[in-house]
């Protein structure tokens, strides 16, 4: 049932994982002339690290100080040129006057690295002192924007936070971690999008890291030109990202709940929430102490409301009302009085469905803010359910009170960030008080989509939110029995979607979750344990593309390539020396195009040339450079020209790749492609090709799974992706474009070549290519080649890459390869020499 309801649309239910990432390159920049670099201190030998590290690149930079009395300083040795400041009070004044001295006295600031301070926190989830340097970081992100964006129009500007969890994002369970600074990604993600030309990165480097190492992780993370990638964690599983990927089907087995389970709902009379309440009721008869804000709906609706069925009828009755008493009905106050019926009459409603459905429900007039005030309404409640006989041991909670405060990062308040991560953070801890954790079978969090994406307006929101996940994972770590969930929802019909809201949503491509659909999530995943902390229920968030301004520029990019970072090689080997695909030196100028203007997607190559290809063994290089040089940039185009290059150990330059690229805001429709033959004339195995004799490629190249056809001057491929692990990518991953699965379809030319001459290729030069779309992984196509001219010793063709109907996934023209009956012996030596021992 859950799968159907899903295929139908573009919303899923992912678990959250951890995803490898190789080493990230280095980008060549400068910081934005007559500006500094404002670090905080973490009070430990980190921040002496980090500034070391930056001033001896020459950066003006200056250490911000938090009070001694929420982050004591560690001795340690700070260089005499760095400028400090010390902020005197944790106040939103205080905060501008010490930036106001920094820019008077060092410049603007051009680059922002939050260190945050580490806070013991084995006793407690929640930390004051933690809390008020979060909120200082998010203040201090809504005064640092027009200096960063302003950074941002003369060069590169960098808004970064480092956490110290466990390295793993907070997903190894390893560690007893602050939770509220474990938020700070969800803050980082949503200013991604609102400065769409500041580079965002939250880094969690793991506890364990030496403060050199740490500091050299954090530098690494600062000059990479990745754009795409917002949080990045760095520990003993390497470096990582999170992900989402589908729940372990092996852990789905559902798991009863008992009719005598009582759960402690906040915001679960009204909204999504109640909804997910009456499914809980309708499949399992629980009892529901829910908890709101609003008055209990006791008593008769007031006389004036009588028989308005509806909100207009309601506001047309309030009006004549006041009118009859005399009294001026503002808009405000007419609102005021309808919404006070509404809420009653949801409350009541939602009161009844869950009796009808066999359940039972008390309402609890409560903030959940106010924790005298919730225990007292929480236990009134339990004893009225005892009164009655019903269930009374609360063995669950659901949290799914929440509010918002959407408007850019500069024209949020400290108030603003005060309630919405007061609703969302103190009213767990609340509620936490009111039952003990270890008499918990169920604890479950609405937390939200945008603490996974990030977005627009939304940065307390996503903060707060990403607060809960984290949450999430330390209570499961401690409470191994208990079933912890925080649910990442997507906005739901009839949820907190204000029409602005929805317009910025549509802008994203996100869909809306019917109520009905949702609510079946909830109780499926109340009743399932898949293995997984973290749920996202929604459909993926695109980045939208911001149009590119200002001049053009010219991104040179560093590379170390070693053979140990890239698995992969050793399936592509020539004469006993790995040598890196053409296909991977058109990645690495896609990727980081793509990289560079999230938004914009690959669509076209030309002009590709092989000038010196790059072999691993004594003459590899130690830095391998990408220039991108933009040609034209428009909003719905960008134009490159790349090159990679190298030096010689003399110092002589190495050209080994050229080419133009293309980026799209809006790919083209695809074009249907009719001269093909899928008849399977010939039928060869893919695997009987794969023998060192036609191709010497390994199994991560090896996409082939049969020859339809072949002829004087055609052939027909049926192909699927090479499925490769992260590690196995190395600095190659698959992003829009996937060269292992684009190597396999150009293996067409060396089939076609074998089979007339009986020679081997190498590849020489693309006139052009073009990408519609991405290729998803199992799935199935056709690589059709047609034969442009040949000779025994060069062969040009063009492929196109299509489905069963025809729809061009790619194509490309005028690809050439050299031939030569030297390269059957050289193909044969297809393995390392480590490989045989």
């Amino acid at each position: 049932m859950r799968r159907a309801r899903e295929e139908k649309t573009a919303i899923r239910r992912s678990a959250v994982t951890l995803h490898p990432l190789p080493a990230p390159d280095v980008l060549e920049y400068a910081l934005a002339g007559g500006h500094c670099c404002l670090v905080t201190d973490d009070g430990g030998p980190l921040s002496a690290a980090v500034v070391q590290a930056l001033a001896r690149r020459g950066w003006p930079v200056v250490l911000w100080r938090f009070p001694e009395a929420v982050v004591a300083p560690q001795p340690r040795t700070l260089p005499s040129d760095i400028t400090q400041v010390q902020l005197e009070a944790m106040t939103e004044s205080a905060l501008q006057e010490q930036l106001a001295l920094i820019t008077e006295t060092c410049g603007p600031v051009g680059a922002f690295i939050h260190l945050h301070p580490a806070f013991e926190t084995a006793d407690s989830l929640f930390d004051e002192r933690e809390r008020a340097v979060v909120k200082q970081v998010f203040l201090l992100a809504k005064h640092l924007q027009p200096a960063l964006t302003g950074a941002a129009a003369r060069g590169r500007a960098a808004f970064m936070t480092v956490t110290r969890l466990d390295g793993a994002l907070g997903l190894s369970g390893s560690n007893d971690f602050g939770v509220i600074g474990a938020g700070l990604p969800g803050l980082v993600k949503s200013l991604s999008l609102e400065w769409e030309e500041v580079f965002c990165r939250a880094v969690d480097v793991a506890p364990i890291l030496a403060a050199e190492d740490a500091a050299q992780a954090v530098i690494a993370e600062l000059d990479d030109p990745d754009r795409l990638l917002i949080e990045v964690g760095r520990g003993p599983a390497g470096r990582v990202t999170l992900k989402r990927q589908e729940p372990r089907p092996a852990a789905c087995a559902p798991q009863p709940i008992s009719s005598t389970a009582l759960f402690l709902v906040s915001g679960g009379a009204r909204g999504v929430t109640a909804e997910c309440v009456m499914e809980v009721a309708r499949r399992y008869r629980s009892a529901f102490i829910l908890v709101g804000r609003s008055p209990a709906p006791d008593g008769p609706e007031p006389a004036w409301s009588a028989g308005a069925a509806d909100e207009k009828a309601l506001k047309q009755q309030a009006m004549e009302h006041l009118l009859a008493a005399g009294e001026h009905p503002t808009p405000q106050r007419v609102q005021r009085m309808v919404q006070d019926v509404l809420c009653r009459r949801e409350i009541a409603g939602t009161l009844r469905a869950v009796a009808e459905v066999g359940g039972r429900a008390v309402y609890a007039s409560a903030d959940v803010t106010d924790a005298a005030a919730l225990q007292a309404a929480v236990e009134t409640a339990r004893q009225e359910l005892a009164a009655e006989g019903a269930p009374s041991r609360i063995t669950g909670i659901i949290h799914g009170a929440g509010v918002i405060a959407d408007k850019p990062i500069e024209q949020k308040t400290g108030a603003d960030f005060e309630r919405v991560l007061s609703v969302k953070v103190e009213g767990l801890q609340n509620l936490l008080t009111c039952v003990p954790p270890e008499q918990l079978e169920h604890l479950l969090f609405f937390s939200s989509i945008v603490a996974f994406y990030g977005n627009v307006g939304q940065a307390d929101y996503a903060l707060a939110n990403e607060i809960l996940n984290k949450v999430a994972c330390r209570l499961r770590r401690d409470y191994p029995h208990c079933r912890v969930l925080a649910m990442d929802w997507g906005p739901w019909e009839g949820g907190m979607v204000t029409p602005a809201l929805q317009r910025l949503m549509a802008r994203r491509g996100v869909e809306v979750i019917p109520a009905e659909m949702g609510r079946a999530l909830f109780a499926d995943a109340l009743a399932s344990d898949e293995g997984t902390t973290q749920l996202v229920v929604g459909n993926t968030l695109a980045r939208p593309a911001s149009p590119p301004a200002g001049e053009l520029h010219t991104h040179r990019i560093h590379r170390r390539l070693t053979l140990e970072a890239n698995p992969f090689l050793r399936d592509h080997v020539i004469g006993g020396s790995a040598v890196l695909p053409v296909v991977c030196a058109i990645a690495w100028a896609v990727n980081a195009a793509e990289q560079r203007y999230p938004g914009y997607h690959f669509f076209r190559v030309e002009r590709y040339k092989t000038l010196k290809g790059i072999v691993f063994d004594a003459t590899l290089a130690e830095d391998y450079v990408l220039e991108l040089e933009e040609k034209a940039k428009g909003p719905d185009e960008i134009a490159f020209a790349a090159l990679i290059r190298s030096q010689t150990a003399d110092g002589k330059p190495r050209f080994h790749y050229s080419m133009d690229l293309t980026l799209r805001r809006t790919l083209p429709v695809a074009p249907q492609h009719t001269d093909f033959d899928l008849g399977a004339a010939q039928s060869i195995p893919g695997a009987a090709l794969y023998d060192g004799a036609v191709l010497f490629h390994g199994p991560a190249f090896r996409g082939i799974e049969r020859v339809l056809t072949i002829g004087p001057a055609s052939l027909t491929l049926e192909c699927v992706p090479p499925l490769l692990s992260p590690e196995d990518q190395g600095q190659f991953p698959v992003q829009a474009f996937n060269p292992y699965f684009t190597d396999a379809t150009l293996q067409s030319l060396l089939i076609w070549a074998h089979h007339t001459y009986g020679y081997g290729g190498l590849p020489l030069s693309i006139q052009g290519g073009e990408q519609y779309r991405p290729v998803t992984e199992g799935e199935r196509l056709y690589a059709s080649l047609s034969v442009q001219a040949h000779s025994q010793h060069h062969l040009v063709a063009d492929v196109v890459v299509h489905d069963a109907g025809g729809s061009v996934q790619s194509r490309v023209w005028g690809a050439e390869i050299t031939l030569s009956p030297r390269l059957k012996h050289l193909f044969a030596q297809n393995h390392l020499e480590d490989d045989h021992e």
